[in-house]
Formats: C-alpha cells, structure tokens, sequence
C-alpha cells in the first residue's frame, strides 16, 4: 500500500495503459489488413498491451521509488544489514511484476 501514498505513481499506473493503447492507435490505425486475420492492428493486438503497460510500469515504477527510499534514508540501512542490494532490486522487480501479472489474470478472467 505505500504506493498508494504516491498519488503520482498511481495516477501514472491508471492512465498510462489508455494513453498507450490510444498511440498505438493513431500510429498504426485500425484498418483491416490481411497480415492480422482481416483484423485491424488494435484489435489484433489488443490482448498483448496490458502485458507491455506492466512491463513498461515496472521500468518506470521501480528506479522512482528506489530514489525515494533513498531520500528517505532506507537505502541507507540496508547497508547495516547482510541483505544483498542486487537482490533487493530483484525481489522488488519481481513482486512488482507478479502483482501486476495477477491483476491482470484476475481481471481477465472475472469478464
């Protein structure tokens, strides 16, 4: 819940996904082509762009919050402790990154 604290993030996380579906659209249209089934670009496409918004969340998400921790002095007692910085980082990744991932199955599945 301590992104909920950063209403940045939050805002970030809930229209990042909107914004980046409606570039793709205006770069590459919604025409049917043959390439994609009769399909347009978006529609064919469409299921694999939540996957990518995570993706690109977690890249974003992940430095943001490693700079506020380090404002806040966190960083800095993880040196008094025998944890591994490198594997804070990916214990962080990764939580992200399945969070992110369940939110996306579950909400797939409850439509």
């Amino acid at each position: 819940m301590r992104a909920l604290r950063e209403p940045v993030t939050v805002i970030f996380a809930l229209l990042f996904a909107p914004a980046f579906i409606g570039c793709m659209g205006l770069i590459f249209g919604n025409n049917p082509v043959p390439e994609f089934g009769g399909n347009g670009f978006l529609k064919a496409n469409f299921t694999a762009f939540p996957g990518i918004v995570i993706a690109i969340s977690a890249l974003i998400i992940v430095p943001v919050d490693l700079v506020t921790q380090r404002g806040a002095g966190v960083l800095r007692r993880f040196r008094a402790t025998p944890l591994n910085p490198a594997l804070c980082l990916a214990a962080d990744v990764v939580s992200r990154l399945t969070l992110g991932l369940i939110c996306y199955w579950r909400r797939r599945t409850t439509r």
